[in-house]
């Protein structure tokens, strides 16, 4: 009865030496007093255990080897074994032995042992079902029952390890429900294999069950909360391949449905935007783009809108004071591939976005989240663009920009249909309403007019001048270049002038050559040249008809005293073609063209040799030219190719545009610096990516 050391050999409990001296106690009522003894002796030898553990203890905190732990509950329970042995009529005994041994054994153990017995767990996920005997020995010494919370933690930690090795990243496909199927058999798995000892025992279906539901719906928080805060983190890049990411916005919408979640969700994606959205690197386009996919992210996350009246304002404010977020807005409605231009079949009236919305009589209304603020109103549900338009206080702003960017693209055709420009602003006047652009229609019919004007004058046969007539009162100012025709072009000009006064005697004419665009045919000694032409670079060559060379400063003034920048850049255009050669003061024709030298032409500078170097206030007049870039690459995206003349004419639409040529020089050159934009033979093209 007296605990021994493993090492020494035990008598059997059932030898009948043993079972004789047990028959003398029990006829004289002295059980009673041999437990006292026996536990007694237990208490005294516990130190022999306290040994082994304090032993294996060092041996796992010096490598963190999980084998130490293993070896520590296996030899532990060989103790437990050796030490339970008791003759038959003593089994009513185990019980409080079982409860002093795992009391006394339980409390030597060091704060360390649950980290090492949690790792040690992890190690026998892969291989659960042969496990069985060494959880049977976990539930004997009391570990099962001491450590409950550890070995939850470790399914738990399994689970993490799962989403964390199978989520990043995986954005085009839904993964919360094949992780909660996974997470599920897992549970069943380890709760049987941990707790299946006492199903056995108690055969209490209900015991188990509770405890699986119990188990149930903690793992399932959780997850929910692992797959949002992974999500969190990559928030930004959701947004912005959205709807490619459709499933996994889908993913946070059910794992949202939790309103604990979201506080945590909504300031990480308030840092995403401090950080990546609103920088003054960032270009306005692409914050545009990117609060269009938040938009339509966030709707479908938190449909009340309440994430996104925390999330846009500050977004809505760093838009509202860029100035150029309204040419871009407005660029992007009129374009017919633009996506939130595409959400609905039909465009709908602007929407305002303070008006209150609640329809008590929607069977599927909901009250205000819990989470709202107390500024949050519940308000109707708004296309895009009428969100994007609400950023500002007026749609004055977008009409007017509307008429500048109409005005750009109707100077811009030549002889095509206007159908894509008169389906636009039809689609325009859904949005904003008749009257706002009425301007934008008189801008059409002006076009209109002016073909039929063409066709009277000239009739069906082909004529070399062809006109478009613009009423002053309704279209964008343009402060016309003192550009001067000579030649052929200055006699067109008065014959045209003078048959249009015949037709409509109670109008006037002013010129605004630089809008124009000249087919231009040369007949040179040995070649024949055509290009398509501005009229400043037209009125260059045709001056060099009259004689074959020229100084910069004769062509400005034979040319009405235009900007030097302006007739340098004509000058750069003929030297791409080959018609002029550049020798030094002088510009000369080439009746014949010269052999190539195999060298490469040496790239001639936009600002002239003559012109002042840039000095500070260029460089700030050159960034302030910034809030016009927009405007700048959506001509050259749409036209191609442009010389200087022609960007600086179409300019004149932008809305507070006042800058010179020499000025808006100094801005495209910085930009051909950057990588922007190309200048070749006098014309500026954007840079290919």
């Amino acid at each position: 009865m007296q605990p021994r050391p493993l090492s020494e050999p035990v008598v059997p409990p059932d030898s009948p030496n043993v079972q004789e001296a047990m028959q003398y106690l029990h006829y004289r009522n002295m059980f009673p007093e041999l437990l006292r003894f026996r536990n007694s002796g237990l208490l005294k030898c516990f130190s022999w255990i306290e040994d082994e553990v304090r032993l294996h203890m060092e041996q796992w905190e010096a490598k963190m080897a999980v084998q130490s732990i293993l070896r520590l509950i296996q030899r532990v329970y060989e103790w437990f074994q050796t030490w339970g042995q008791a003759p038959a009529f003593m089994k009513h005994a185990r019980g409080e032995y079982i409860a002093l041994f795992r009391a006394r054994w339980l409390a030597c153990l060091p704060p360390s042992f649950t980290l090492g017995l949690r790792l040690f767990l992890r190690t026998t996920l892969p291989s659960l079902p042969a496990n069985a005997q060494l959880f049977h020995m976990l539930e004997q010494l009391g570990i099962s029952e001491r450590f409950d919370k550890t070995f939850i933690d470790v399914m738990f930690d399994e689970v993490e390890q799962r989403i964390m090795d199978s989520c990043p990243g995986m954005w085009r496909e839904p993964r919360l429900e094949s992780i909660r199927t996974s997470a599920r058999e897992l549970e069943e798995r380890w709760l049987t294999m941990v707790y299946g000892h006492m199903f056995v025992r108690t055969q209490n279906n209900d015991w188990f069950r509770n405890a699986m539901m119990m188990v149930t719906g903690r793992l399932d928080h959780f997850i929910s909360r692992t797959l949002v805060e992974l999500r969190t983190s990559e928030i930004f890049d959701i947004i912005v391949d959205f709807p490619d990411t459709l499933p996994a916005i889908q993913d946070l919408r059910l794992c949202m449905a939790r309103s604990q979640y979201r506080p945590d969700f909504i300031e990480g994606l308030r840092e995403v935007v401090n950080q990546r959205i609103l920088q003054p690197a960032a270009d306005t386009d692409d914050i545009i783009t990117f609060y269009v996919s938040l938009i339509r992210c966030l709707r479908i996350i938190d449909s009340q809108g309440v994430i996104l009246h925390k999330v846009a304002p500050p977004i809505r404010k760093y838009l509202r004071d860029r100035p150029d977020a309204v040419r871009c807005i407005v660029r992007r409605m009129t374009d017919e591939n633009e996506s939130f231009m595409q959400e609905t079949e039909q465009p709908v009236p602007i929407q305002q976005v303070h008006e209150p919305f609640d329809d008590y009589t929607d069977p599927h209304w909901l009250p205000e989240p819990v989470d709202a603020g107390a500024d949050f109103r519940t308000t109707r549900p708004m296309d895009i663009v009428s969100t994007l338009v609400s950023i500002y206080d007026t749609q004055d702003l977008f009409i007017k920009e509307l008429q500048h960017l109409l005005a750009a693209r109707l100077l811009a055709v030549r002889n095509s249909p206007l159908d894509d420009e008169i389906g636009s602003v039809e689609k325009l006047k859904q949005r904003f309403g008749e009257a706002p652009l009425q301007v934008c229609a008189v801008m059409l019919k002006d076009m209109n007019d002016s073909r039929r004007t063409n066709t009277h004058l000239h009739g069906e046969t082909p004529h070399p001048l062809y006109t478009t007539v613009i009423s002053r009162l309704f279209w964008p100012t343009i402060q016309p270049v003192p550009l001067k025709m000579p030649g052929q072009f200055k006699e067109l000009q008065d014959t045209f002038e003078a048959e249009f006064h015949k037709f409509k005697p109670d109008k006037n004419l002013r010129w605004v050559p630089q809008l124009g665009a000249v087919s231009v045919k040369l007949d040179l000694e040995d070649r024949t040249v055509e290009v398509e032409a501005t009229p400043i670079q037209a009125g260059v060559i045709e001056l060099f008809s009259e004689q074959d060379t020229w100084n910069v400063e004769d062509l400005m003034a034979k040319l009405g005293g235009i900007d030097r920048v302006l007739v340098q850049s004509a000058l750069d255009f003929w030297i791409g073609e080959g018609v002029i050669k550049d020798e030094g003061s002088v510009y000369r024709l080439l009746e014949q063209a010269e052999a190539p030298t195999g060298a490469p032409p040496r790239p001639r500078p936009v600002v002239v040799e003559e012109a002042p170097p840039v000095d500070e206030k260029e460089k700030q007049q050159a960034e302030q030219m910034k809030i016009y870039w927009q405007f700048i690459q959506g001509m050259l995206t749409n036209l191609s190719a442009l010389p200087i003349d022609r960007i600086q004419g179409m300019l004149k639409f932008a809305p507070g545009y006042d800058r010179s040529v020499q000025e808006l020089a100094v801005f495209l050159e910085s930009a051909r610096r950057e990588g922007l934009l190309v200048f070749t033979n006098g014309m500026w093209k954007l840079a290919k990516k």
